[in-house]
């Protein structure tokens, strides 16, 4: 009887197919649209508004209040997120500061000294 399987040969060969069909599974499920299996579709924009929400109390009209901060949604993000996590969604949503454009002021000094005095002083007399 050297030909015959042995009786476990078949249940190894179902473990067998039944792992290889499960890895095959979740590998097409993740690289579906590549992201988790169980997250939400939004949108960048959608995702902003919730941190925004989250970080930033609101105004009557809906948009962000930058000067006052939301305690409650802060300390939700950062046990949720974690340290680094809360960082990277703060520096997304956080007022960008950058360079402001130019005022048209007029020179302080413009009008309060006769440029020929200046002409005067600058020849000696």
């Amino acid at each position: 009887m050297p030909n015959s399987p042995h009786p476990y040969d078949g249940i190894a060969q179902d473990l067998f197919d039944w792992l290889t069909g499960e890895v095959d599974y979740y590998v097409e499920a993740l690289k579906g649209g590549h992201r988790a299996p169980f997250a939400a579709d939004t949108s960048e924009q959608q995702k902003r508004e919730y941190y925004l929400r989250q970080m930033f109390n609101q105004n009557n009209d809906g948009t962000p209040n930058y000067a006052s901060p939301n305690s409650q949604g802060r300390d939700t993000l950062l046990n949720r997120l974690g340290t680094a996590g809360y960082a990277q969604v703060a520096k997304s949503v956080m007022p960008k500061q950058g360079i402001r454009p130019e005022l048209e002021t007029a020179n302080p000094l413009a009008g309060t000294i006769p440029t020929d005095a200046v002409d005067q002083e600058m020849s000696g007399g």
